[in-house]
């Protein structure tokens, strides 16, 4: 009986996995990347980039999230100032360059992208997890920015962020991949309505 709840378990979750992997590729069909990318650390990253003047705004999402997050807030930036949404490493229409990556890693990426589009000294604008990956950067690179803003930032050096247990189990081996690939495909419609 115990081999065939496995077996019928490992069934289901090849099912769930299966079905996110061609949702997955129908998604990228369907919904072809809006902006531009630049190669850093041998990973293609997505920006949006809108025209205006210095100093430059560089914006970086939460998690989840996507460059996108950013495009009511670029449009009523532009043109006073040229506004830069970037697509974090393994997010979006982002790759990641490494499986594991702290702020500090995503920040030095971030700067990557920052020089090759010739922006000098931009203020960087974080959200939710962005935050922490600014503040990354703000430690690093202080003499690189002009100012820093932080909304929402998960970036507590005391408290920490202390993960809901959904949240937790995406972290574990396994469990996490059925969790992101399987499952959340079937529930996110419903959750974001």
């Amino acid at each position: 009986m115990k081999r065939l709840l496995a077996a019928l378990l490992l069934v289901g979750l090849a099912t769930l996995a299966g079905r996110a992997y061609f949702a997955e590729r129908r998604f990228a069909r369907d919904h072809p990347p809006p902006g531009l990318f630049v190669t850093v650390e041998g990973a293609r990253l997505h920006y949006l980039d809108r025209p205006g003047g210095e100093p430059a705004i560089v914006m970086l999402h939460g998690n989840p999230g996507t460059a996108l997050d950013f495009e009511r807030v670029m449009r009523r930036l532009a043109p006073a100032h040229r506004t830069v949404a970037i697509d974090r490493p393994g997010y979006g229409w982002s790759e990641r360059p490494d499986k594991r990556m702290s702020p500090f890693d995503q920040a030095r990426v971030v700067r990557d992208v920052v020089r090759s589009l010739g922006l000098s000294r931009p203020v960087l604008v974080g959200f939710s997890f962005g935050g922490a990956v600014s503040l990354a950067f703000a430690e690093e690179f202080p003499n690189e920015l002009s100012a820093l803003v932080l909304l929402a930032a998960v970036a507590d050096p005391v408290a920490g962020h202390r993960m809901g247990t959904m949240q937790a189990l995406l972290a574990v081996a396994g469990v996490g991949f059925a969790m992101a690939y399987g499952v959340a495909p079937l529930l996110a419609p419903s959750a974001i309505a």
